[in-house]
């Protein structure tokens, strides 16, 4: 028997990779549980034009090219498959298809696999601001895709048998599992790092971070007394380093980078569910001032509030809450590190699994 893993398509960097890391990393430790084989299709990259009308249908209905669709339908039809596991919502459409399948396999006495659905966050939330950030008007067409979003998303999550979700706010359809944003455990070298004096800003090149990043750089950074340092994949092509900024781009190690910062602001308006940014940073002990949008979709936030490592603000008071906190503790309080570490998730996801 197989276990089948089929991700929306190969990230690089960012949130999106760090929860689809960690889902294949769960699944191939359920499958090696189980004595499964273990297969990951990875969706070719989109090419557009160069595809015909076909093709980019059913891209448009299934997010995988029609090459990876067929492995997947003739896996299912082969008898062979325990498990199929889709790492995005968008790939909802995929469900149902194999839904079909299973049922009409009953009637020939071949096994079929359980379904199952990994949810990022809300993908038709962050199209809806993705547009409204953009100033555009809600054409026909941005219509049609936001409908069919919705709709990939809500089939999805009816028909799998279980549902995995990074934030509790989200939770929707049969049989669910929360599963937040995880990470292994951090080298002990790095969790007595000293601190440094700045304030660490992180994120990858779109629209939500341009937008609450940009919001930073002309509303706080010039007014608190602390550098500011910002990490990102791209975000030195939208920002450049000026005054008591420092754009960085690309990093290789971020783990350094948070384990020196002072406080890491998570300055977010726009976008749903869990910021995977905000999870990382408190994950590896640091000190967090976030908005209540990016605050949004975290399980741990009263005890986190309550604690002092995590201080909420919303726009008209986040460069003040920001400033008294720089004034009243110079250098980083401690606190524990490894709060979202893989060890905590990975019994509750097998047992999720096994049931």
């Amino acid at each position: 028997m197989r276990d089948l893993f089929i991700p929306r398509t190969t990230y690089n960097v960012g949130g999106a990779k760090v929860v689809t890391d960690r889902n294949l990393l769960f699944v191939s430790e359920a499958a090696k549980l189980q004595g499964h084989g273990f297969e990951q299709i990875v969706p070719a990259a989109r090419r557009g034009s160069a595809h015909g009308l076909w093709d980019r249908l059913i891209f448009l209905l299934f997010r995988i090219d029609k090459g990876q669709l067929a492995i997947v339908l003739h896996s299912a039809r082969r008898g062979d498959l325990a498990n199929v596991w889709l790492d995005h919502a968008a790939l909802g459409l995929v469900i149902p298809l194999l839904w079909v399948i299973r049922q009409c396999s009953r009637f020939h006495h071949r096994r079929w696999p359980r379904l199952h659905l990994f949810h990022h966050n809300n993908e038709f939330r962050y199209l809806l601001d993705e547009y409204r950030e953009m100033g555009s008007t809600l054409t026909p067409k941005r219509r049609f895709q936001l409908a069919l979003t919705w709709f990939q998303q809500r089939v999805g999550a009816a028909f799998a048998d279980r549902n995995y979700f990074i934030s509790p706010s989200e939770v929707t359809g049969s049989r669910a599992t929360v599963l937040p944003p995880s990470w292994p455990a951090l080298s002990e070298s790095l969790q007595k790092h000293e601190s440094g004096d700045f304030v660490l800003l992180v994120g990858s090149q779109f629209f939500a971070n341009e937008h609450g990043f940009r919001w930073y750089i002309e509303n706080v950074a010039e007014v608190i007394a602390a550098p500011t340092i910002i990490a990102g994949r791209g975000l030195d092509e939208v920002f450049v380093s000026s005054g008591k900024v420092t754009v960085l781009g690309f990093v290789d190690d971020l783990d350094a980078l948070y384990s020196e910062a002072r406080i890491v602001a998570v300055p977010i308006f726009r976008g749903a569910g869990t910021k995977v940014k905000l999870v990382e940073a408190i994950h590896a002990g640091c000190q967090v001032v976030a908005t209540p949008q990016a605050c949004e979709g975290l399980a741990d936030r009263a005890a986190l509030l309550a604690s002092g490592q995590l201080i909420e603000a919303n726009s008209d008071c986040f460069s003040r809450r920001l400033s008294d906190e720089l004034a009243a503790r110079p250098k980083a309080p401690h606190y524990a590190h490894g709060a979202y570490i893989h060890d905590r998730f990975l019994p509750s996801f097998l047992a999720a699994y096994l049931s």
